[in-house]
């Protein structure tokens, strides 16, 4: 693939690099302990932990304040949505290198090690990924080492390669694409990583050390909003402002996206609101079939469409 690089990395380790983690929090009670546990105990040792509490009004911030953890900071600020969350807590970071977790999620133990091996072998990136999991039962197994140049042509083939619980980044970068996107919920991440790969090639490990938990409370990525997410949002922005510099391949994964939204959607029994979605679709050419598909449900009785939605979801799973 011209995309990418394969690479198996070599096995170096060291203790050099500092790092800053960033957990932005908003009513987790249910998991920020086990989530901070991972953090805490990684092989790894982050310079700081520092907790963002976004207007919590359960009982997470007494749960932070339980642990005693020299290295552990809680910052609280008033209820403003998660990307000012993480961007409080990079700003306040004292290291140039700040990796993320969501106050749901779990690292392995070696989750933070594991980056800064992939830093080593690779330098010269300025964002380093490990993978992801909701499959408790995959953490430890490995997949393709990659180093990614062309990322617009890798999610269109093999689909987003970070998350907002895996990677680690500079703040220089961070700096250079302003942030994370204020008053977006849902992909206000994946845009702010797609926004930095114009400034630096993305490194992705083997390893799988990271627990995505997608049955927590208050997950956002489990809502269907009717409504665009950060990336198309962003991508329809790029066209209007300058569509000379927009490639046809970041206008197929902006319809990727709304197909997916729409089929979503249609599972959920709101097929009436997919067509919308579809409609603004009309120019894609790789995924014209399942935009055809997805079209003729949104005519059906939608207890019909969302049971058939629904048996496809479960043959993917």
């Amino acid at each position: 693939m011209g995309s990418v690089d394969w690479f198996v990395p070599e096995d170096k380790s060291s203790h050099e690099q500092l790092i800053t983690v960033v957990i932005p929090l908003y009513n987790k009670e249910a998991e920020i302990k086990e989530t901070l546990k991972s953090v805490l105990c990684q092989t790894y040792s982050p310079f700081e932990v520092l907790v963002v509490n976004d207007g919590s009004t359960d009982c997470s911030e007494d749960l932070v304040n339980s642990f005693e953890a020299p290295n552990l900071r809680l910052i609280n600020q008033s209820n403003q949505g998660v990307s000012v969350a993480r961007n409080t807590g990079i700003a306040e970071a004292k290291t140039e290198w700040v990796a993320l977790i969501d106050g749901d999620d779990i690292w392995a133990p070696t989750h933070l090690e594991n980056l800064v091996k992939l830093l080593k072998c690779y330098p010269g990136s300025e964002l380093y990924s490990t993978r992801i999991t909701p499959d408790k039962d995959r953490l430890g197994t490995k997949k393709e080492c990659v180093r990614i140049k062309d990322y617009s042509k890798y999610v269109l083939d093999e689909g987003w390669a970070v998350n907002s619980s895996s990677l680690m980044f500079t703040k220089r970068i961070w700096r250079l694409v302003g942030g994370f996107p204020q008053g977006e919920t849902h992909g206000e991440d994946i845009v702010t990583w797609y926004k930095m790969s114009f400034y630096t090639d993305i490194c992705v490990s083997d390893k799988v050390d990271v627990l995505y938990r997608n049955d927590c409370s208050n997950n956002a990525s489990r809502s269907i909003k009717d409504e665009d997410d950060a990336f198309v949002k962003y991508m329809d922005l790029r066209v209007i402002e300058g569509p000379e510099d927009v490639r046809f391949d970041e206008i197929e994964i902006s319809n990727k996206m709304r197909i997916s939204k729409a089929f979503f959607l249609i599972s959920s029994g709101a097929g009436w609101a997919a067509k919308k979605h579809l409609d603004k679709a009309v120019s894609t050419k790789r995924f014209k079939k399942i935009r055809i598909a997805c079209m003729i449900a949104c005519y059906l009785p939608p207890f019909l469409a969302k049971a058939i939605a629904q048996s496809v979801l479960k043959c993917k799973s």
